[in-house]
């Protein structure tokens, strides 16, 4: 039976890791244990941290059963690298997301104030504004967290990713024909090559610069160096 997020048991969720290897994960962690304290707020599983040791290879019941029971989850991204399955995971519960900042383009991705919030893992009290903002405002914590359990499901199971995959593969494949049988070659960034990222209507995206599209069309990141070409889907 799935329970909306503002009639949950719980207030909080936070399973991330506590290690010196995760500094951003700890500092987190930390401020979540922090505001659950002195708000006298409930956190699902007794207590914010690891639930238990189980790994990403397996289906954790205990580990769905916490994050299943809160109104908010708060996770972050490793603090050496952008990307996990947590996000997916807790958007999959149906709770409201809390997550820090990311860069790395990706087809729809979530947009902050519609199907999660951001914030920035450096900024504790920004972090704890928008905690309290929300758990005083349910009917918002519930309109943004509907949005983004709809949202993972329709774009962002692993079906969803395979189909982008797939037809960046095919697409890519049909311009590189279409050129071949105009004479061309495949070429990006102009003359000597480049780096970019192809966007819907033929815009292109620089290394450094936020790439973001919501209409579902492929995102491919290429690279061309005379009359080469290789594309990486992201």
């Amino acid at each position: 039976r799935f329970t909306p997020a503002d009639l949950r048991r719980h207030h909080l969720s936070c399973t991330l890791r506590v290690h010196e290897t995760q500094p951003a994960r700890s500092r987190v962690a930390s401020w979540v244990a922090k505001a659950a304290q002195e708000w006298q707020l409930s956190v699902s599983g007794g207590a914010v941290g690891e639930v238990n040791t189980g790994q990403r290879r397996e289906i954790n019941a205990g580990y769905f059963r916490a994050m299943g029971e809160a109104k908010i989850i708060v996770t972050c991204n490793p603090s050496n690298w952008e990307g996990d399955f947590r996000l997916w995971e807790a958007m999959a519960t149906g709770a409201l997301v809390f997550v820090d900042e990311m860069h790395t383009p990706m087809p729809r991705p979530p947009i902050d104030g519609v199907h999660i919030v951001v914030y920035d893992n450096s900024d504790e009290h920004a972090f704890l504004v928008k905690l309290k903002h929300y758990l005083e405002r349910p009917w918002e914590l519930r309109r943004v967290a509907h949005q983004g359990f709809l949202h993972a499901l329709r774009h962002h199971r692993s079906v969803s990713r395979i189909d982008w995959v797939l037809r960046s593969a095919l697409d890519a494949r049909a311009r590189d024909e279409a050129a071949a049988a105009a004479g061309q070659s495949p070429s990006v960034g102009g003359a000597g090559g480049g780096a970019g990222l192809e966007l819907p209507g033929n815009r292109t995206w620089q290394r450094g610069a936020p790439a973001f599209s919501e209409t579902g069309e492929s995102l491919k990141l290429f690279t061309g160096t005379g009359g080469s070409l290789s594309i990486r889907n992201i």
